[in-house]
Formats: C-alpha cells, structure tokens, sequence
C-alpha cells in the first residue's frame, strides 16, 4: 500500500513523524478516558517510542502510524500494521479521534475507507484490541462490526481484548446481510469465493467480462428459465460482488443421481432442452458468442492466465498441442459455423439443480447466452464422464458412460468436429 493517501478521500492522510509529537499528545490529552483504562498517560517518549514499535515478524514498510488532517487540523491518529498477525491480516494497534470531531460519524467513516481500501488491496481482516472495561472503545468497535475473538492478553497494568472483523463483504452488502452467518461452498471450478447463507449466495471475484454478463442475461431471462435472482451486483476495487438467491435442491453430481444413472442422463437432457427452447433471436448480450469467446481466450493466453495443471492430459504435450499459443491458433483457424441456441456456457453437473425429481435452476451463469448447442454438450459429455468415473469423487466409479447415451436422449448425432473444438476452447479458461 504505497499510497497511503488513498486510506481516505475527505482527509489529508500523512505519516506522523516527531515534528508531530506534539500535536498528537494534545489530541491524546483530550481522552483522558482511554488512558484511564489502558495506563500511564501518553508522553512525547512514549509517543516516538509508539511511532517506531514494531510487532513481531513486522518491517517498518509495513508500518503506517498515519494522521488525518483536515483544513491543517489533526482529526485522527492511526497505528496500522499490515500483513500482521498473517499476510490476510491488517492489524491496528491504535485509533484515537480528535475530541472536537467525535460524536458525528467521523470516525465510522474513517474506518469504512480503511476497510475498503485494505479490502482493494486483498486483505480480508482486520485484527485489533482495547483496554478490557473501556466501555466507549468496546462500543465503538461493536458498533463497527468487530466482534470479540475469545483472546485477552493479560499486561501489567490492564488487560487487551482482542477484536476481529472481516472485510472482504462491502458494507453496502454487510448492512443487507446483517450479521446472518455463512458458510464456504468448495464445490466446482470457478475460482471464485462463494459464500452460502441461509437463503442466499455471495459470489467474490475479479470483475471480468463474465461477471457484467451474468448481472445482464439474468435481467434479459426475465424468468424464463430458472435462476438465481440477483439481488446486488455490486463492483468495488475491481472486484465483483453477486448476491444472489440461494437455490433449493441438489446438484446432479449428488450421490443421488451418480447412482441412478439413467435419471442424471434424462435430466441433463431436459435441461438442455429446456435452454434450446428461449429463443435469443432478440438477445443483444454477445459475451457468449464465439468471436468474444476467443478475444476472452486470447487474453488470458497472452496474460498467461491458462491453467496448465488444470487441462486434460491429451491436449498438450505429445500427440497434443505444443503450448496455449499454438491451440489458440488452431481455434483461431478452424471455427466451426455456429447453430446458435440459449447456453449455459459451463454445463457441467455441479451447475445443474433439481429438487424432488424436477428442474429447479441453472447457477454460474458468467458465460450464459446465445451460442453454438455444442458449448454446452461437449462440457456436459465431459462432465458426464468424469463424474460417473469418480474423478471428482475420489476414485469411486459408478457408470460406464458412453457419449451415445445422453446423444440418444436429445435425439442428435455425434458431431466429432465440434464435440472437440469446444472442448479445446474451454481448456483456455
């Protein structure tokens, strides 16, 4: 965090430095409550001594004993360490208003900016302590959402409780949210941190072409076929934030439907059916489509973003492509004509939601639109196989699953050619 001004947009943020003590300790003087809770009194010594401490396994880079100054006044007095306790972790050891501003919200902002731009900066808490019996700082953290760790270290002289909050949820999310508990869902492939609460989901990542798209084609569906509502698409240091409703049902990688293998094969093919059957004649998204698909493919080649540990065997290597550069060429120079249908993008079984025999939704929707039918049976086919081979489920099999079998259900033929070229394409992402 090389720019510490940023911590805020109404104040003038500095380092503090011994030209400084003394306006500091008269802020100090005017709170004398604090001091009454966590003695002795500060003191110009004790106040360079504070400005150079360092805790454990800390540099002086990742030290800010920062003030914030309005119109030359001093309103506030941070002592913020980053990366401590742990490198997810941004640590403040001191925070002090100005008496003459206290009292309006001040320093509820100042913590919020604090927040937001830690959270910018990938840290998702923030750790820090207070004198045990001080009732206003105790109230203050409270009311800004920190809550009590269970861990006091016991000094000579007082005793601090340490307090904790994290941040990678946006306040404007937060106060939606309230304090509902959550839990992190680690099924699937999509990179992203998704947050389960009891009746919704909150999906964090990097905002992308994908993540405007699934905002947008969830407005364009309208209802016509079943999915999350979004309730917030909320973007903020690059970083996209969907809350969205919570999907009742199971996946159709369940144990459920692994062992009844006909169901699962039926149901896959409804579903996509039930996607052929939107006409997107009208849709104006093009995320999806194969021209945007492969300027999406090229970035990530040319930004080095393609997960090599994450491909099918055969596709690099001997017998394979020499490297993403060349496979791209090849996608490049052999595009197959498109039969434009509604797709999912990512028709894998993780994604795939059914309640009490029936279809009751569709979840990560980022690569959602018109495009060939072939996006979505190629992934599925794979998917198929993976899952009834126990690929994803520690080795144990299930089904021998041959391409014909979900074919035959929708009623088409193998089509080799773009059966193999969608599913190259989405080695790419």
């Amino acid at each position: 965090m090389k720019n510490i001004q940023r911590l805020s947009a109404q104040y003038n943020v500095r380092k503090l430095d011994e030209s400084d003590v003394n306006e500091v300790l008269e802020l100090m003087k005017k709170n004398p409550l604090f001091f009454q809770y966590c003695p002795p009194m500060a003191t110009r010594q004790s106040i360079l001594e504070d400005m150079k401490a360092l805790p454990p396994r800390t540099t002086y880079e990742d030290k800010f004993y920062v003030g914030y100054f309005l119109d030359g006044k001093l309103v506030a007095v941070m002592d913020l360490i980053l990366e401590y306790p742990n490198k997810n972790t941004a640590f403040i050891g001191f925070f002090m208003m100005n008496k003459d501003f206290q009292g309006n919200g001040i320093g509820t902002e100042i913590i919020e900016e604090c927040e937001t731009v830690l959270r910018g900066n990938g840290y998702l808490y923030i750790r820090l302590g207070f004198a045990k019996g001080n009732p206003q700082s105790e109230a203050f953290w409270l009311k800004n959402g920190f809550r009590r760790t269970g861990v006091e270290d016991v000094q000579e002289r007082y005793t601090v409780v340490v307090m904790e909050k994290d941040i990678f949820i946006p306040k404007v999310i937060r106060d939606f949210l309230g304090d509902e508990p959550y839990s992190r869902n680690t099924t699937g492939m999509s990179g992203s941190e998704v947050l389960i609460f009891q009746k919704y989901v909150l999906k964090i990542q990097p905002r992308t072409i994908e993540t405007d798209n699934e905002d947008a084609i969830v407005k364009w569906l309208g209802g016509r076929v079943p999915v999350p509502e979004i309730l917030m698409y909320h973007v903020e240091n690059g970083t996209a934030y969907t809350l969205m409703s919570r999907l009742d049902g199971k996946m159709l990688c369940d144990e459920e439907f692994l062992t009844s293998p006909q169901r699962l094969i039926r149901l896959a093919a409804d579903m996509l059916r039930m996607l052929w059957a939107v006409d997107v004649t009208t849709c104006p998204l093009t995320a999806s489509r194969l021209d945007e698909r492969l300027k999406a493919a090229r970035f990530n080649v040319e930004n080095h973003l393609v997960d090599l540990e994450n491909v099918e065997p055969e596709t690099f290597g001997p017998g394979g492509f020499k490297n993403p550069e060349e496979l791209l060429a090849w996608l490049e120079q052999n595009r197959p004509q498109e039969d434009i249908v509604l797709t999912h993008g990512d028709f894998c079984l993780p994604n795939l939601f059914v309640k009490e025999g029936k279809i009751c939704g569709f979840i990560d929707l980022g690569k959602m639109g018109p495009a060939d039918r072939w996006q979505d049976i190629a992934i599925v086919l794979r998917s198929l196989k993976s899952n009834f081979s126990g690929e994803y489920n520690g080795g144990k099999a299930y089904f021998q699953f041959e391409p014909y079998m979900l074919l035959d259900e929708l009623g088409i033929e193998m089509d080799e050619e773009k059966n193999r070229y969608y599913k190259l394409l989405d080695e790419l992402f």
